[in-house]
């Protein structure tokens, strides 16, 4: 098996910043390449699937729920199922992180894999 490349961080329509996703065979779990320019943040949103997070560069804040979880390059943060949470760079340079989610297990299980966008 290869590894999956990185190439281009591709701009996404729906999450509104910079997210590569990892192609990986993985029935169960996704990984994807999340980047945040400085001063950018993702939009309000929650789902039905867990997230955990590792930042490997920059620093900023998550705001899950009504908790504002601040986080530095080195960080892991985790995100329950349906919280509304939205993530923020507050740093001088670009943020960069990885997301592994279990959606494809509930998409697999049925096609139960939902996200909403709460913020414009």
């Amino acid at each position: 098996m290869a590894a999956s490349q990185g190439g281009d961080q591709a701009f996404s329509s729906e999450r509104k910043h910079k997210v590569h996703i990892v192609d990986l065979p993985s029935r169960t779990i996704s990984l994807t390449i999340g980047r945040l320019e400085e001063g950018e943040s993702t939009r309000l949103h929650r789902h039905n699937y867990e997230t955990v997070i590792y930042v490997t560069q920059g620093q900023g804040y998550s705001r899950i729920g009504d908790r504002q979880v601040p986080w530095r390059a080195g960080d892991a943060i985790y995100v329950p199922v349906w919280a509304e949470h939205q993530h923020v760079n507050t740093g001088a340079e670009e943020c960069v992180y990885l997301a592994c989610e279990n959606a494809p297990l509930l998409q697999n299980l049925g096609g139960i894999a939902l996200r909403e966008e709460l913020s414009a």
